[in-house]
């Protein structure tokens, strides 16, 4: 009998707060796309991380491990429904 190895991704909601002072909405806006560019950039722990609503998951790959060794069985095994990017409505969906 093998062992079987699986990786499981999933998104998960993270926050970050930042301040700043704009003399406008607009200028507002634009700082606010500008700071979130920088913070996604950054690579530490972020102010909060929702748990509770993990989302988009994926089987990264499942691995086959025995006596002989480590072998790949799959990759990229889509089990969720793209809840973050849901797909557009066709042409035939109701209005």
């Amino acid at each position: 009998m093998a062992d079987y190895i699986a990786c499981i991704g999933f998104w998960l909601h993270a926050y970050e707060q930042v301040t700043f002072e704009a003399t406008s909405d607009a200028e507002a806006r634009a700082l606010a796309i500008a700071a979130a560019r920088e913070v996604m950039a950054r690579k530490g722990v972020p102010d909060h991380i929702d748990y509770d609503e993990r989302r988009q998951g994926v089987v990264g790959y499942v691995d086959r491990e025995d006596e002989d060794g480590r072998e790949p069985v799959a990759e990229l095994i889509a089990f969720d429904d793209d809840r973050i990017n849901p797909p557009e409505p066709g042409p035939d969906a109701a209005s």
